[in-house]
């Protein structure tokens, strides 16, 4: 999904000038050869456990729990080990993670009114229970005396500076306003995600007459269609079909600007389709999450929030992720509109009426140009990749990559009858390794995008080592009737995206769960679901995840060079819309928001500095932006490009020979993923490819050079 050489090499330089290299395994970061032994329990999860209602009530009994058994643990007169410290911390904390990954699986995916009732009263309990542990000063001074005799014990050292970082070490009054201000970002975080998932069921578009809707698929018509009526909403795919195939110009330019902030939606969509606008406005909230984040920082000794997040990160500071944003930015803003101009010359040959392409042209003509000169017609490849049967073959792919195999197993029950779970079995050792739970539809009370979960950690619990649970969500469109649900081929490789997280999760193979997983710096997060991207264009995933709803064939070889094409076609818009997005966000948490400018003025000064239309009107972003204000990506959008640069020179290793594929994957298991953050992310990455990464795969990738 979606830098300079010397940056990188700096902090290379560093880990080879300290001696630096990857250490052998041991029971502190447990590898393949422990792997037999630390398999641990079978995982559990019961989605009904508790009764909604009685959430809140069983939290804040397990708060209490835990709270007293920190005190007997920073109370006890042993001299401080790992065992009677670090691994009694985690224990204390189990059953309140337990309960709280339920819930927050919950709300992303359940969010009815029913929990929506008991959200505030939860997440307060949880902030404040996040507070009393940071602050436990005599668990804190244990800590540091661990600290001292463990110095480079990675689980030590992980949890030590989360301490730091979450105030422990700050004087008593600042640590008051701390948990003032942890308590508010989470009231205001939660908030920007109910008046985005309010509005994006409020907003609709309606269209009375069917041949509005020309050159829309049939399937798609049928779909929207209510008591005579058509209803575009924009929880689904239905908007971007609309953009892609129909005819009807003023339709794609209402569909445009629906999204917008209310007073320019409002000149082109009536009252009922609009919806309540008042109730759900994220512009103030947008700004207050953003004043507040700075106090944070402040008070964490932190110039600005970017500082703050990023000091733990392989970027290390914000001035290197925006070196970084920039030079993707400016080269693909000026490839972006030669690829434009481009796209203008034949929409006019196509279209003779035409006399300019505008912002709601560029998906339609595009569509037009990929099927005329890439032979490119993404009705037809959806026809191929209906989604059981493509992501069953992804798992199987999967399974040929690590040598596992998934099986589904009715008697799990998820928390909606979509949700399928699956045992995930290591062939080579003849034992389940994890579970995972797959929620693939959208509905209304679900949040929208794509994303992948720990539900449960791997590494060890109070009753001995457990196996991990995953999950992955994803928003495609449910079957209706006797249709299918067919995937576009940016859907595939989300699928692709999201279980390459899935199986970071899954492969952990540490003795202490604060380090397994995805407990790696957030710019390397990435690098594991992105390079699993890369298959979506090699002909060994498609012959498996391919077959023609109709004739059953698999999709032919010589379209494999269609879906290169497809994916370099404007490549570098992709890249230049992801890079103006990174660039707004680090402005916004470093330099920030001038005094007395809006939100509309800053977005025009940073991103809309690099519109390709920059005459019509600006369409405010970060009302929606649910990444930044809602999903743990502020001042960390970058990453998707810092890890995109990992990405591109490790799959070229990953690919470079078809004989050892399955080596170079088991290898990636066993040096990356089965290691979460029990080594430096360089490290890591070193002792899989041979040498440090470098940005050059990633500009000749993606021809920015």
């Amino acid at each position: 999904m979606k830098y300079i050489c010397a940056i990188l090499f700096s902090v290379v330089f560093n880990n080879v000038l300290f001696g630096q290299d990857e250490p052998p395994r041991t029971n502190v970061d447990c590898g393949e050869h422990m792997q037999e032994k630390l398999q641990g329990n079978a995982p559990k999860i019961d989605w009904k456990e508790f009764k909604i209602s009685e959430l809140t009530s069983e939290l804040k009994k397990e708060i209490g729990i835990a709270l007293t058994r920190l005190d007997e643990i920073a109370n006890q007169s042993a001299a401080p080990t790992v065992e009677n410290t670090l691994q009694a911390f985690l224990n204390s904390q189990e059953k309140v993670e337990h309960i709280s990954k339920i819930f927050s699986t919950l709300q992303s995916n359940m969010l009815d009114d029913e929990l929506k009732a008991i959200q505030n009263d939860f997440e307060a309990a949880s902030v404040d229970f996040g507070n009393k542990t940071s602050f436990h000063d005599g668990f804190f001074k244990r800590l540091k005396t661990l600290k001292k005799k463990f110095p480079k014990h990675p689980a030590v050292t992980r949890i030590y500076n989360d301490f730091i970082r979450s105030g422990a070490d700050l004087p008593q009054e600042k640590k008051d306003k701390l948990a003032k201000i942890n308590q508010k970002l989470k009231e205001l975080s939660t908030q920007f995600g109910n008046n985005h998932l309010h509005r994006l069921k409020e907003l609709k578009v309606i269209v009375t007459n069917k041949n509005e809707l020309d050159g829309l698929p049939e399937a798609t018509i049928k779909r929207i269609e209510k008591d005579g009526k058509y209803i575009i909403n924009f929880r689904d795919s239905t908007v971007s079909e609309i953009m892609m195939f129909c005819t009807n110009r003023k339709l794609r330019e209402k569909v445009t600007y629906a999204t917008a902030q209310p007073e320019l939606a409002s000149k082109y969509l009536s009252k009922e389709e609009l919806g309540d606008t008042k109730s759900d406005d994220n512009r103030p909230v947008v700004l207050e999450i953003v004043k507040t984040r700075k106090e944070h920082a402040k008070l964490m000794g932190y110039a600005n929030h970017a500082e703050y997040q990023l000091a733990d990160r392989m970027a290390k500071d914000p001035k290197t992720a925006l070196r970084l944003t920039m030079k993707i930015l400016e080269a693909g803003y000026k490839k972006s509109k030669v690829e434009l101009k481009e796209l203008a010359d034949y929409a006019k040959k196509k279209d003779r009426t035409l006399k300019k392409l505008e912002p709601w042209d560029v998906s339609y003509f595009s569509a037009l140009y990929e099927k005329e000169f890439l032979d490119f017609n993404e009705s037809e490849f959806k026809k191929y990749f209906e989604f059981q049967n493509t992501f069953k073959a992804t798992l199987d792919f999967i399974g040929e990559l690590y040598n596992v195999q998934f099986t589904e197993d009715p008697k799990i029950k998820g928390y909606h009858p979509d949700v399928k779970a699956f045992h995930v079995k290591d062939l080579k050792l003849g034992k389940e390794i994890g579970v995972l739970f797959v929620d693939p539809f959208t509905r209304e009370i679900k949040h929208s995008g794509a994303w992948a979960n720990n539900v449960t950690e791997q590494g060890k619990f109070s009753d001995g080592m457990r196996r991990p649970i995953a999950s992955v969500h994803f928003n495609f469109d449910p079957p209706h009737g006797n249709t299918s649900t067919l995937l576009k081929v940016s859907e595939v490789e989300t699928i692709l995206h999201e279980m390459g997280h899935a199986m970071h999760a899954l492969f952990s193979d540490v003795e202490y769960r604060n380090l397994g997983g995805f407990n790696v710096p957030w710019d390397f997060v990435e690098f594991p679901s992105t390079v699993m991207e890369n298959w979506l264009s090699e002909l060994r995933y498609l012959e498996l995840a391919s077959k023609h709803i109709e004739s059953g064939k698999v999709i032919p070889a010589e379209w494999l060079g269609k879906i290169k094409k497809k994916q370099d076609f404007q490549k570098a818009m992709v890249y230049m819309r992801t890079a103006s997005f990174a660039y707004m966000d680090l402005i916004m948490h470093s330099a920030g928001i001038k005094p007395g400018e809006d939100l509309l003025s800053f977005e025009k000064r940073t991103r809309g500095a690099y519109s390709l239309f920059p005459e019509y009107p600006f369409t405010l972003l970060s009302p929606r932006f649910s990444h930044l204000f809602n999903g743990g990506y502020s001042a960390g959008y970058y990453s998707y490009l810092w890890s995109e640069t990992i990405e591109a020179d490790g799959f070229y290793y990953w690919n470079e020979s078809s004989k050892t594929l399955k080596a170079r994957s088991h290898k990636l298991r066993d040096k990356i993923l089965s290691r979460g953050g029990s080594l430096d992310a360089n490290i890591m990455y070193k002792s899989w490819r041979g040498r440090n990464f470098t940005t050059d795969a990633f500009f000749k990738k993606n021809g920015l050079k």
